[in-house]
């Protein structure tokens, strides 16, 4: 006999309740460091817009530690919760699931600068931030001509530091703050945007 699966709430099996904010208990081993000032900035404008996950019982914080934290900053006297049966190694499995999953989520930044171009700055995307993401949408300036390509010297030895990228705007970055410009390969013809940094340029850089 095939194992029964776990059965899905249903819409109407999902009730939110209104609790004192004082009758929860924050999560003491939550590793996540939220971002408050943000979270501020969203409840002020929005309010709530999610329930908080409590275990029943404990009335220990699941998912939302943060969010209650700001409410409580923000003088709120309740919040709304969805109220779980977990077992403790449940409910901390699904905390770590939860921010997790958020974390795994990807922008992409051509579309969200876009989406920012018709709203400004939100909580959680200040105006800087826009303001480089919108330089997405804009056209490409023209091609520059190649310029001193690095090119390897007969018995000279080479150490390297990399400097690693790990979001769009970090590239953008590290374009505007190196001078990255277009470079010929010394073994070919290829012309590319250049990956390689020198000392030489680094000095000349920091020293305008």
């Amino acid at each position: 006999m095939p194992p029964r699966k776990p059965k899905t709430p249903s819409a109407t099996e999902f009730v939110v309740e209104s609790v004192p904010i004082d009758d929860l208990v924050p999560d003491s081993h939550n590793a996540r460091r939220g971002d408050v000032a943000a979270i501020a900035e969203s409840l002020d404008e929005f309010g709530q817009h999610r329930p908080v996950v409590a275990q029943r019982g404990t009335n220990k914080i699941i998912a939302g530690n943060h969010l209650v934290r700001t409410a409580r900053a923000l003088g709120w006297d309740t919040v709304s919760v969805y109220w779980v049966d977990d077992s403790d190694d449940k409910a901390l499995r699904r905390s770590l699931a939860d921010n997790a999953a958020g974390d795994r989520a990807q922008w992409d930044d051509v579309q969200l600068a876009e989406l920012l171009a018709q709203t400004g700055a939100v909580p959680g995307f200040s105006q800087d931030d826009v303001t480089k993401l919108l330089d997405k949408l804009s056209p490409p300036a023209d091609e520059e001509s190649p310029i001193f390509p690095i090119v390897a010297r007969m018995n000279e030895k080479y150490d390297y530091v990399i400097v690693m990228a790990s979001t769009e705007i970090d590239v953008l970055w590290l374009k505007e703050k190196f001078g990255i410009r277009p470079e010929q390969s010394y073994k070919n013809s290829n012309v590319a945007p250049a990956h390689v940094v020198t000392v030489e340029r680094l000095q000349e850089l920091w020293s305008n």
